[in-house]
């Protein structure tokens, strides 16, 4: 058993591998090619703090979180220059956090406007990232946008949203109780096997701390809701067979 299960991790060890070579491939090898093909050199760009230090911002009209334009104007205000943007921007981070401690009154109200916003969106922006006011539109694209058509859509997309996540939670609380017994039953001696199928979920707790630091935007948030489903499928599965087991036992 010892011996499979070291083959399994190392096989996962060698496909973590091959996939950070193909991400930092996917990055590096354009970027080599431009910068060939332009004969000159790209700099570093805005730095991620700039996008968290936006992440913290909220200003008058816009949602907690969101875009604003801030890290891009810093950058140029810099002159470009990544490390002093950096810098800046790690310092107001750090002025935004102080004055949430301060008033953690806002704080809540930041965090939670800035969560609803990216994850109650039925459509996650796609309807109006997609939405083209220039040039012609059919009658019938028009409706999806903005006609009858868009809220029987979103309609069904809340209802579809609902649905995934009360069943993923139910995955959670029931696959957590079952956790417990099984870790007492078996005298918590661990098989690694038995936790594959958590990639999924650990990945979307991943992405759901993200979307607490970074720039607030939905269709950022709509990858890791997609990897819900499967759990929530199985949460669902389980509530249906609690339900007729429970009508059977009565009838």
């Amino acid at each position: 058993m010892g011996g499979y299960t070291s083959r399994r991790q190392l096989r996962y060890l060698g496909l973590l591998l091959v996939l950070i070579a193909a991400t930092v491939a996917g990055i590096m090898l354009p970027r080599k090619f431009y910068e060939y093909r332009a004969k000159n050199t790209m700099g570093e760009g805005v730095p991620a703090i700039a996008y968290i230090a936006m992440g913290m911002q909220w200003d008058e009209g816009r949602s907690p979180g969101g875009w604003n334009g801030y890290h891009s104007e810093l950058f140029m205000e810099c002159s470009y220059n990544t490390e002093l943007t950096a810098q800046i921007s790690a310092e107001a981070a750090k002025d935004s956090l102080e004055y949430m401690i301060k008033h953690p009154d806002y704080m809540v109200k930041f965090y939670y406007y800035k969560l609803t916003e990216q994850w109650e969106r039925e459509d996650f922006q796609c309807l109006y990232e997609t939405l083209d006011f220039c040039g012609e539109r059919t009658s019938v694209a028009w409706d999806i946008y903005q006609g009858e058509t868009k809220d029987r859509l979103l309609s069904v997309m809340s209802v579809h949203q609902s649905l995934v996540y009360i069943g993923a939670c139910y995955f959670c609380i029931s696959g957590a109780a079952r956790w417990r017994k099984r870790r007492k039953n078996e005298k918590n001696s661990v098989d690694c096997r038995k936790n594959d199928y958590l990639i999924l979920l650990v990945t979307f707790i991943g992405g759901f701390l993200f979307s607490m630091l970074w720039e607030a935007s939905a269709r950022y948030a709509m990858p890791y809701f997609v990897m819900l489903i499967p759990y929530a499928a199985d949460g669902l599965a389980d509530v249906s067979y609690r339900i007729e087991a429970l009508v059977r036992h009565g009838a």
